[in-house]
């Protein structure tokens, strides 16, 4: 367990998140990116990432929508998959769930922008989330 920190740009249909009936315009939650942190408890590198990733939430919680992903039991897992699932991004927890820590940004039209390998500075996962705010 642990390794190697993943940074991936992906797309994710809007009408994943919670979009109300009848409106003209999304919500500003449809468009903005969806950051997805997969961790585990017992998970020394998940230990040290986690602050980066809730300092980065802080800072850009209007700009874009957070989730974290806990698969440290099966019980844990289940609940991840559920959540993955509703935000039409399990095909990334499927992948990550034994291999963690893992960061994802999510965005509009599924295109893979970037991907990063290992422990980063907070300044490169800004990088991904600002490259995503970018993207039309």
């Amino acid at each position: 367990m642990g390794g190697a920190l993943i940074v991936m740009l992906i797309g994710v249909e809007s009408t994943s998140l919670n979009i109300a009936a009848g409106a003209d315009q999304p919500p500003p939650e449809a468009t903005r990116p969806l950051v997805v942190f997969v961790h585990a408890a017992d998970c020394k590198v998940c230990a040290q990432v986690r602050p980066l990733i809730e300092n980065i939430e802080k800072e850009y919680k209007d700009k874009a929508s957070f989730v974290q992903l806990d698969v440290t039991t099966n019980q844990k897992k289940n609940e991840a998959r559920k959540t993955a699932k509703s935000l039409g991004v399990s095909f990334f927890l499927s992948f990550y769930e034994d291999n963690f820590p893992a960061f994802g940004v999510f965005k509009v039209r599924k295109k893979c922008q970037t991907e990063l390998y290992g422990l980063h500075k907070t300044e490169e996962y800004k990088a991904a989330i600002d490259k995503a705010l970018s993207v039309k």
